[in-house]
């Protein structure tokens, strides 16, 4: 993949794949242990997980030109919605004696969106959360 003139972009798109790689593999390792926890194999359910990852993939394209233009439609749900449905995950995955690390960390960056302002927006405005502006140093 040629990405321009710059060769230091090379080097930031393989950290930031790096992360996304990370990111979705962290997400798929706790969903394993909180299906797990009901008695379901792992390669049962990453049948499951394949064939949903066209959807999850779907909102790349999506969300990186609501990102690039700053406007969040709630299409896919609102911040507040998302935050609800991940405290419901938080839950399950604690009362099926699965650690919460995961989902915290989502529900910690949704909640950094909400209180800057995108409670009703889209979940795509929660990359807000993590620029530079957001920190909570």
């Amino acid at each position: 993949m040629h990405l321009g003139a710059d060769p230091a972009l090379a080097s930031v798109y393989d950290g930031a794949l790096f992360g996304l790689a990370w990111g979705t593999l962290a997400g798929f390792y706790h969903a394993v242990a909180l299906v797990s926890a009901e008695g379901v194999a792992p390669t049962a359910f990453a049948q499951a997980a394949v064939g949903h990852m066209p959807f999850v993939t779907s909102l790349l394209t999506e969300h990186a030109r609501q990102i690039e233009e700053g406007r969040y439609p709630d299409d896919d749900g609102t911040v507040d919605v998302h935050a609800a449905a991940m405290d419901h995950l938080i839950h399950a995955s604690a009362a099926a004696g699965v650690r919460t690390d995961v989902p915290d960390l989502f529900r910690g960056l949704l909640e950094v969106a909400a209180t800057g302002g995108h409670s009703a927006d889209g979940i795509a405005s929660t990359a807000q959360a993590l620029s530079k502006e957001s920190r909570r140093d």
